[in-house]
């Protein structure tokens, strides 16, 4: 009888330790999403096979862009104008720069399939 109840007890304790922490534990209530980014966080650019997802963003000067390399090779990426030229970026890893002026700026990406581009408009 003693080792039922010793059983039971123990049973009982690591049930309530898998829920501890969670307020939603068996009540099927999934928890809220995470707050939308930011005003001033970066927009996020996935770079593809073949394209950039979206392949053409709108954003304020001095806003930040991060491309994302969902890829399996290593790509690099570039202003048209000349303005920058990323080091490679390795699958999984990101770039991050900012557009503090005003402007419409073709991005090229190298180092996958074909190159492509896209279009960033900076506005006022």
């Amino acid at each position: 009888m003693k080792a039922k109840t010793v059983a039971a007890v123990a049973a009982a304790v690591l049930i309530a330790a898998c829920g501890e922490g969670r307020s939603d534990f068996g009540t099927g209530i999934a928890p809220p999403p995470p707050p939308p980014p930011g005003p001033n966080a970066p927009v996020s650019v996935s770079i593809t096979a073949s394209a950039f997802v979206p392949a053409s963003i709108t954003l304020s000067a001095g806003r930040s862009v991060s491309w994302v390399n969902n890829t399996t090779v290593p790509m690099t990426l570039s202003g048209n104008d000349g303005s920058f030229t990323s080091n490679a970026i390795a699958p999984g890893a990101s770039f991050q720069r900012a557009f503090p002026a005003a402007g419409t700026f073709t991005i090229n990406a190298s180092g996958g399939t074909a190159p492509f581009s896209g279009t960033l408009n900076v506005i006022q």
